[in-house]
């Protein structure tokens, strides 16, 4: 699923697969939104401050974090 924003005349394009969801394009100058790569896991997010977009992954708390012996 392909999401687009236009919150300023700028343009951010958000892909959705699968739980997972990743920035596939921004025309920001730094790209630190896109280069944030996918992101599937609560709490976690993408940021674009210059086209004013933030996206936080939201679901219940549960499972493991981690499992050690």
């Amino acid at each position: 699923r392909d999401l687009h924003s236009f919150p300023t005349r700028r343009s951010s394009d958000l892909h959705s697969q699968d739980g997972k969801v990743a920035m596939s394009f921004s025309d920001c100058k730094n790209q630190d939104c896109v280069k944030a790569g996918t992101k599937a896991h609560i709490k976690e997010n993408i940021v674009c401050l210059p086209n004013q977009v933030f996206v936080e992954i939201e679901g219940k708390e549960g499972g493991y974090d981690g499992i050690s012996n």
